[in-house]
């Protein structure tokens, strides 16, 4: 979960919740309404840089649930998270050097969840 844990802080640092409060790793409260899941599954193997270091292909499903009445603002926000794992290149966080990512996909519309709140999913190749 050491990966889950970097991108909760790269999500936080740019304005999109609390770690711990609105961003969890692992699974997701019931409570707020207006949170993000970050979790970690699959991948691929790893592969080698141009400089022969070895990278990780670490995949990571990334979760955006919104209030029923605020389908705009959790379309915005789902977007704002997309982008800014687009921007996750040749960054490091807390120590770890993160070379890119690659999504898997466009934005999946999940529908509402038991309480009638938006989700929305994204997937990604995390590499480090």
């Amino acid at each position: 979960m050491v990966v889950t844990n970097d991108l909760a802080d790269w999500l936080a640092i740019h304005g999109e919740g609390v770690k711990g409060a609105s961003i969890f790793q692992g699974e997701m409260p019931e409570a707020p309404d207006d949170s993000i899941l970050l979790r970690e599954g699959g991948g691929a193997g790893p592969t080698r840089s141009m400089d022969n270091r070895r990278l990780q292909r670490i995949g990571i499903t990334i979760i955006v649930r919104g209030a029923r009445d605020q389908l705009v603002q959790t379309n915005e926000k789902t977007r704002r998270v997309y982008d800014l794992m687009l921007d996750l290149m040749h960054t490091a966080i807390n120590g770890t050097r993160y070379v890119g990512t690659q999504p898997l996909g466009d934005i999946a519309d999940l529908g509402r969840d038991e309480l009638d709140r938006w989700k929305f999913s994204m997937n990604f190749l995390v590499l480090r």
